[in-house]
């Protein structure tokens, strides 16, 4: 599911909004929901968004302590600072809705 994290006293406000369909890059490894870890999105039109799904530019995993998180909130906070970030977390998208039926 793509959500919405925004600053506000709460611990992790989230906000749910409309899942995106997810491209691999080629020649990155597929990862697993669970040990992905947060980046930017790469994705096309995903503008202030973080995500742990597998899309990303190899050349990152070289400068891993850059563009890595072990949350969403940090990832959000490390990219955006005060501005409103979306959260795509790749473990809750509904992989129903990225399939035609």
């Amino acid at each position: 599911a793509t959500s919405t994290v925004s600053k506000t006293t709460s611990p992790d406000p989230v906000t749910t909004t409309t899942p995106t369909a997810t491209t691999t890059v080629p020649g990155i490894k597929p990862g697993n929901c669970t040990t992905n870890r947060w980046h930017m999105s790469t994705q096309v039109g995903a503008t202030y968004t973080c995500t742990n799904d597998d899309v990303y530019p190899e050349a990152w995993l070289a400068m891993e302590w850059r563009h890595f998180y072990d949350t969403a909130t940090d990832c959000c906070q490390a990219f955006y600072g005060e501005l409103p970030c979306t959260v795509d977390d790749i473990c809750t998208r509904d992989k129903c809705a990225e399939k035609w039926h």
